[in-house]
């Protein structure tokens, strides 16, 4: 299986500069047009968490919104004489309810426009770990 060009985990130097550059540009957009400043904090790109969760929506955004080969796709009837239904099912389905587990995924609470009291605490695994797992393996043999 094959990363998208989404799964930060994946990509090279170039590729995440290339990402990261698209993402800046439309979380921008995103913040100035929707007024989500309450949502994204300035200090958004400092949590991981909302990193993922932006890279996501607006790789959903893109999808809704726009057909490679074809940017106006979405203004223009389906074989049916519908109008896509995407942008609004992405608003009503994926936007808002993103936008409001953002301060879920990662605490935001101290942060404010000057400041980011984002402190990551690295996730702990009981030691045991390993041990189930193989024995979870061997009960299935």
């Amino acid at each position: 299986m094959v990363p998208s060009r989404w799964v930060w985990s994946s990509l090279t130097a170039d590729e995440a500069a290339d990402l990261w550059a698209e993402l800046v540009e439309w979380v921008d957009w995103l913040r100035e047009r929707m007024e989500t400043d309450a949502w994204i904090k300035p200090c958004w790109f400092m949590h991981p968490p909302i990193v993922e969760e932006l890279t996501l929506l607006m790789a959903g955004w893109k999808a809704a919104l726009f057909v490679e080969g074809d940017e106006d796709a979405g203004e223009y009837p389906d074989a049916w004489g519908w109008v896509r239904s995407e942008p609004t099912a992405f608003m009503t389905h994926e936007f808002w309810p993103t936008l409001h587990r953002l301060p879920t995924v990662s605490d935001t609470s101290g942060c404010g426009a000057d400041r980011c009291a984002h402190r990551p605490v690295p996730p702990r695994t009981l030691g045991s770990l390993g041990e189930f797992v193989a024995a979870d393996v061997d009960a299935r043999r």
